[in-house]
């Protein structure tokens, strides 16, 4: 026979679980942006791991980064609530924003985001 403790607290962990995998954004601190709030909170900013490279969203639509030393132009745009990036000649992509002070992520299916953060850019 059954134990009705065991199968109930099967089914609590079952629950726990789900949850934890159905929230993971919650349990982050991370909300993710509109695109109202992508214009507020990134365009004219810099996004950088701190390090090894950085991107700069021109309020213009243009994008200047760097990466390890070498400096590339893009362009960017919003749709549907997504921060679209072209740099040099290669192929778009599309990221939903995340944030949480000055901590951000770019997410998009099947790549795991970099840690990186919000500055301000340099006046030079």
């Amino acid at each position: 026979m059954i134990d009705r403790r065991r199968l109930w607290l099967g089914w609590l962990i079952c629950a726990m679980v789900a949850a934890a995998v159905a929230l993971p954004a919650a349990a982050e601190g991370l909300r993710k942006l509109s695109e109202k709030d992508i214009r507020a909170r990134i365009i004219g900013q810099v996004i950088t791991d701190g390090a090894h490279w950085w991107d700069h969203y021109r309020p213009d639509g243009t994008i200047e980064s760097s990466d390890m030393g070498k400096r590339k132009t893009g362009r960017w745009q919003i749709k549907a609530s997504r921060l679209c990036i072209w740099r040099g000649d290669l192929d778009g992509d599309c990221y939903e924003v995340w944030v949480a002070g000055d901590e951000v992520e770019l997410r998009t299916d099947g790549i795991e985001p970099l840690p990186a953060y919000l500055r301000k850019p340099d006046r030079r």
